[in-house]
């Protein structure tokens, strides 16, 4: 419930939006759910049909809802999270964009993997080793894998059971899908057996091991890149 400072400050139609949230929290709506037409949120909400159509407007600018003809309002597939909240996509060095997301990676992810050693179950384990086997697989084919990559940091970062963590890290990793356009064949064998390590060290419930084999994976990535961009005298 909002204070009554808060709600001060807020106008109708951010109050209304603001219920609206609230409506799908209480009630679990996953995405895709339709929420109440226009009419009945007005007579729910106590306010005009303007108020609620601003309110809308509202969620759809937050990635919360998305209209769509023939449905009406839906919760949005990934409610209140943008395909590029950071926007990464406007950033012209894209050399350098790569070096600092993965410096930022080297600071926080190790200890993700550590986390994750002493809280994955072992359905877990199963699945990250499953996403390992099929990113070894199409690395070796020479097909695209940087999907399942990103699948797999988002996974292991998942089993941390910590929100923040698991809504922050598949932004970071987008650096995965950018990197590709970077390297080539030397990171081939080091990412195969650096991600065997971290999910063996995440399954022996091996945090310091886990910490130490997440570190040499984008420790590697981040060496490649460096040189690279010394090469081109842009540190």
């Amino acid at each position: 419930m909002l204070s009554s400072l808060e709600n001060s400050r807020k106008t109708l139609s951010e109050r209304a939006a603001s219920q609206i949230v609230k409506y799908i929290l209480d009630n679990e709506l996953e995405p895709g759910s339709r929420l109440p037409n226009e009419l009945q949120l007005s007579e729910a909400l106590q306010v005009g049909r303007s108020t609620v159509r601003e309110a809308i407007r509202i969620l759809v600018s937050q990635n919360i809802v998305e209209i769509i003809r023939g449905r009406g309002t839906v919760v949005a597939n990934k409610p209140g999270v943008a395909d590029d909240p950071l926007g990464f996509q406007f950033v012209k060095d894209k050399e350098k964009l790569v070096f600092d997301l993965l410096e930022t990676r080297l600071i926080i992810e190790p200890k993700i993997a550590a986390l994750a050693a002493t809280r994955a179950t072992e359905d877990d384990i199963v699945r990250m080793n499953a996403l390992a086997n099929d990113i070894e697989r199409l690395m070796r084919q020479k097909r695209p894998h940087e999907a399942k990559d990103v699948e797999l940091h988002a996974y292991i970062a998942e089993c941390t059971e910590n929100e923040v963590i698991t809504s922050l890290i598949p932004i970071i990793n987008k650096s995965i899908y950018i990197f590709t356009e970077f390297t080539d064949k030397r990171i081939l064998k080091e990412s195969i057996d650096t991600h065997r390590q971290i999910v063996s060290s995440i399954a022996a419930r091996d945090s310091a091991a886990a910490e130490a084999a997440m570190t040499r994976h984008i420790q590697h990535n981040k060496q490649l890149i460096e040189r690279k961009l010394l090469a081109n005298h842009k540190l």
